[in-house]
């Protein structure tokens, strides 16, 4: 399922856990927050409602234009994606 992703030992937690979120903010921050949305709204919905939510914000995170930068970048292979949030 993908819950952990790694275990460390607690002397190394905090250090592991600020290099993972420096990681998650490098990314698409417009996409991050639909996820975020996605999971505090769907906690309460059934499953096929709760599927129906990912799928509607699955479609607006494929309509910005970072997500265009993103597949750009991924086709070149040769540059970071530069997201804007847009």
């Amino acid at each position: 399922m993908g819950l952990v992703n790694k275990v460390v030992p607690t002397k190394e937690l905090s250090a592991t856990c600020e290099t993972v979120a420096k990681e998650i903010i490098g990314n698409d921050l417009l996409a991050l927050d639909y996820v975020i949305g996605a999971i505090n709204r769907g906690l309460d919905l059934t499953l096929k409602e709760g599927l129906q939510l990912e799928a509607g914000f699955f479609g607006k995170a494929c309509s910005t234009g970072d997500n265009l930068e993103r597949t750009k970048a991924f086709f070149k292979k040769k540059r970071k994606a530069n997201f804007q949030g847009k």
